[in-house]
């Protein structure tokens, strides 16, 4: 049984992980710091598989998924 997104996506990250990346990187950490606060919960939230991303996807590529 899957307990949690992590089980299925072994990729995605903690919060914790993705902060220390950021603060890691000094042109991460400039770029994520000019965020508002909203925006860095947001991202954060995106990394983590907390919330989901819409993809936006061109016909080109669409074509590729379908076959």
């Amino acid at each position: 049984m899957v307990n949690s997104l992590k089980d299925c996506f072994p990729m995605l990250q903690s919060r914790e992980e993705v902060l220390k990346r950021i603060n890691g990187e000094k042109d991460l950490r400039e770029t994520y710091r000019s965020w508002k606060e909203e925006e860095r919960k947001e991202f954060l939230d995106m990394c983590t598989g907390a919330r989901g991303v819409w993809v936006l996807f061109c016909q080109r590529f669409w074509g590729k998924l379908s076959g």
